[in-house]
């Protein structure tokens, strides 16, 4: 999601870059984030591909959570 977030709108192709994941990781991880409300698809101009982008309740679900995320982040800084 955060990844999506940043990028504000990306296609899954880049997504794998970004992420590191394999096609269908990415596939699984996209179509979890979309059934939790969180990303939707928009198609793209070619209209060979769609777009992910995150919906409002994704962008949300990060600003309520991201205090945790920066407290985790800093504790693994410490190790």
């Amino acid at each position: 999601l955060a990844a999506v977030a940043s990028a504000a709108c990306v296609t899954p192709k880049e997504l794998c870059k970004v992420l590191r994941l394999e096609r269908y990781e990415t596939s699984k991880e996209i179509a979890a984030l979309k059934s939790a409300g969180l990303v939707a698809e928009e198609p793209a101009r070619d209209g060979r591909t769609y777009h992910v982008v995150p919906t409002p309740a994704g962008l949300a679900k990060l600003e309520q959570v991201r205090p945790a995320w920066r407290d985790a982040q800093q504790r693994v800084g410490r190790m």
